[in-house]
């Protein structure tokens, strides 16, 4: 006779209660995100030129796409790639002037093929899970500078999608979830090109990146054919590094710190700065990998390969990191942590991956207890919490970031009605009022001054063909 089992009336209703719990739980990530994206959305339609724009466009005018790369080259930096495309964009007064929410939109839209890329490898291609990676993302982006602004969203918000675009490649390769075909090494290797043409952080960590997956495939497969991705990136690398432009822009900055100080410096910033960042991060996606756990299996990578992969991760985060401590002795702007938290991202993401796996291989009892189910509730509330306003908005509380999504319209009429002035004038000399806003919206803005003779104004004069630019007295 087979024995029957009593379940007790109190753990059904410890269930029923868990199971709902985990319900709101998830509406509540899910809330959270969609409302996080339509933020993103409103602003990055209310998004304007920086003077910084300007300049590049009128270098356009005046060299021609191809022209004004090179004149960079040769006066300014060799980040052919980020130049090739703020040139390209700020050349089209009809672009920049009317369109400029082509910009953030191009770069979402771009780390999100690569967030769609990552997770279709490495965590089936779900839905949950690419919103959670892509607002995850988005969540640790400088906005200001590396989304809502042309110049600095070419140079690192652009990197930042090519990158994990790169570094999926490169360990789908090195875990043999693809063959390495010539065509695949080709198309790998303009990747690294193309990466090297944005900025020397991202130059750098993805030599570092390559270099020791490369080697570690090496030494495992006896493969050498990886080698040319990273010999790629190295000559991409030093048509970026020697350019002439390079080192006359270093001479207008202070002095390097010594290369052992900066690699000490370094490795300091990333203990000081990103190690709860990293830490919170795997409970984080720990917490995500349970509420929306994997339909199907996934191959597992196993613990070595997966050392490896944190191991070429960190060594990418502390090269791109290194190139700014060695010129600036710090992080370097705001702007840059795009590219790091990127790095950071990933990195906790195979180690929680890992440690999710490993526990769904030995745990006899699959799904949540209504123990676990009511700690991750708790967490839950608590990181969306710190990452709403300890890492996004570090000083400001919510009352200032409501303010600021009207301040960013306000912004947009601003400039509107200032290009249109300007494109009205016709005795080429100008006076405009000054943004007077004491509070700046999240999209990014550098406003001319009342001195004509001031780089900011030369660069509006000069590409609305004006003789003369200055701001009213206040």
């Amino acid at each position: 006779m087979t024995p029957t089992t009593t379940y007790q009336p109190s753990n059904l209703h410890a269930d029923i209660t868990a199971t709902r719990v985990l319900s709101a739980v998830r509406i509540t990530w899910l809330l959270t995100a969609i409302v996080f994206l339509m933020w993103l959305v409103f602003n990055a339609l209310n998004a304007v030129p920086s003077v910084d724009d300007f300049c590049y466009g009128y270098g356009e005018h005046v060299h021609g796409l191809v022209g004004n790369v090179i004149d960079i080259y040769h006066h300014w930096s060799g980040r052919y790639l980020s130049t090739f495309l703020i040139s390209g964009f700020a050349g089209s007064a009809h672009l920049l002037l009317q369109h400029y929410y082509a910009v953030p939109f191009f770069i979402l839209l771009l780390n999100l093929i690569a967030t769609i890329h990552f997770v279709r490898a490495f965590a089936q291609s779900r839905f949950f899970m690419v919103l959670g990676f892509f607002v995850l993302l988005m969540a640790f982006f400088q906005l200001r500078q590396s989304l809502f602004w042309l110049s600095g969203g070419a140079t690192y918000g652009v990197a930042c999608g090519l990158f994990l675009l790169v570094i999926t490649e490169t360990v789908k390769v090195y875990t043999n979830q693809t063959v390495l075909t010539p065509a695949r090494v080709g198309l790998m290797s303009c990747g690294a090109l193309l990466l090297a043409g944005c900025n020397e952080g991202a130059l750098l960590a993805n030599i570092a990146f390559l270099g020791s997956l490369t080697l570690a495939y090496y030494l495992r497969e006896h493969d050498k054919r990886l080698g040319w991705v990273l010999l790629a990136a190295i000559i991409g690398g030093l048509i970026a590094g020697l350019a002439p432009g390079n080192f006359l822009r270093a001479a207008l900055m202070p002095d390097k710190t010594s290369i052992l100080q900066a690699a000490w410096l370094a490795l300091e910033l990333i203990i000081r700065r990103y190690l709860f960042a990293f830490l919170a991060l795997v409970v984080l996606w720990r917490i995500f990998m349970e509420l929306f756990p994997f339909k199907n299996p996934l191959s597992r990578i196993s613990r070595p390969d997966t050392i490896t992969i944190a191991i070429a991760l960190f060594a990418a985060l502390w090269a791109g990191i290194f190139a700014r401590a060695y010129i600036m002795g710090d992080l370097g702007p705001s702007r840059t942590k795009t590219q790091d938290f990127m790095l950071i991202i990933v990195m906790a993401f195979f180690i929680a991956r890992f440690t999710y796996l490993n526990y769904l291989a030995q745990s006899d009892q699959p799904g949540l207890s209504w123990q676990r189910t009511y700690g991750i509730a708790a967490i839950t509330v608590l990181m969306i919490g710190l990452l709403a306003t300890f890492i996004t908005y570090p000083h400001k509380s919510w009352r200032e970031v409501i303010v600021q999504v009207q301040a960013s319209q306000d912004l947009h009429s601003f400039m509107q009605q200032r290009f249109a002035t300007a494109q009205a004038s016709t005795d080429g000399k100008l006076q405009v009022s000054a943004y007077s806003r004491h509070l700046l919206p999240i999209t990014f803005f550098s406003d001319i001054t009342a001195d004509p003779t001031h780089w900011e104004n030369r660069c509006f004069s000069d590409y609305f063909q004006l003789r003369e630019v200055v701001t009213k007295p206040q």
